[in-house]
């Protein structure tokens, strides 16, 4: 067993429930501060824009997330077994994608976020929040050696994409206060 897979906290689905609706939560509060004639503005660094950044986010949240999550609910297209790789383990033990830019491979169907619309975003906001329940109920139900591959670190079950879900949230606020400096301040 390695010293990073000691480390590794227990997963709890309350607590990462929790994290994912405080972090939504806080998505759609800030809709309101971004005026709309900035919602579409791109940063000077070829980055997304507000309207991007939240389209990647509620498209992971669905295309990614939830459907490995309910594919390994319903044992669908996955695996039994199989471990994740050196880079899974030490993002498990730190609860947190690490704080860089991170590319998806290709071959993972990465497509360019469009640029989806304020009203748009907050109703699949609202969407996600009204869903978690159900999704957690579905983690707690699921084995924990039936997993899903995922394209950077490994087979995953369904809790650890339940906590990767939780971590990409928040990977996403460094970017969102890079956002909010360039153009709200």
């Amino acid at each position: 067993m390695s010293f990073l897979r000691c480390m590794k906290p227990e997963l709890n689905t309350h607590a990462t429930t929790s994290r994912i609706k405080e972090s939504v939560e806080s998505y759609v509060q800030k809709l309101s501060a971004i005026d709309s004639a900035k919602w579409n503005a791109k940063p000077a660094n070829e980055g997304w824009s507000f309207a991007q950044m939240y389209d990647h986010l509620i498209n992971a949240h669905y295309g990614m997330f939830a459907r490995m999550i309910k594919g390994c609910a319903s044992q669908a297209y996955g695996q039994e077994g199989g471990e994740m790789n050196g880079d899974g383990e030490k993002i498990f033990s730190y609860n947190s994608l690490p704080p860089i830019d991170i590319k998806v491979p290709q071959g993972f169907n990465a497509k360019q976020p469009e640029a989806i619309e304020q009203t748009v975003a907050k109703d699949q906001l609202e969407k996600i929040l009204r869903e978690l329940d159900a999704l957690r109920v579905l983690v707690e139900g699921a084995t924990k050696t039936y997993k899903i591959k995922h394209p950077i670190i490994g087979p995953l079950n369904a809790q650890q994409w339940y906590n990767m879900c939780d971590m990409h949230w928040r990977h996403h606020f460094r970017q969102l206060r890079k956002l909010e400096k360039e153009f709200l301040d």
